[in-house]
């Protein structure tokens, strides 16, 4: 499966995750900025839901997600085919700290 990463909002309803760039999506949902020239604030209208009650969604609560090549081309897609990504972990292998600060035994 070729995957691809991407940030994506999450419905809270029907758990349905949708690319941010790829509104308006085929299912009728979509996306729209809430403050003109932001790219932070969008709300949500998500087909589960009813197109009267958007779902506010912030840029930070967006995810970076691994996209397989078909819910990259719908621009949507359930668990399975979008997964949240784990963040980075940052290296472990040394500790400055253990340096700087060497206990006295």
């Amino acid at each position: 499966m070729s995957l691809r990463i991407r940030h994506c909002v999450e419905c809270p309803e029907c758990h349905t995750f949708y690319v941010i760039a790829a509104s308006p999506y085929r299912n009728g949902s979509y996306l729209v900025r809430t403050l003109a020239g932001s790219g932070e604030q969008y709300d949500l209208y998500c087909r589960c839901q009813g197109a009267d009650v958007p779902r506010r969604s912030r840029w930070r609560e967006a995810q970076p997600c691994e996209i397989s090549k078909a819910a990259h081309a719908q621009g949507y897609g359930a668990l399975g085919d979008i997964c949240p990504s784990p963040p980075p972990q940052p290296h472990t292998w040394f500790d400055l700290n253990k340096y700087l600060n060497p206990r006295q035994e």
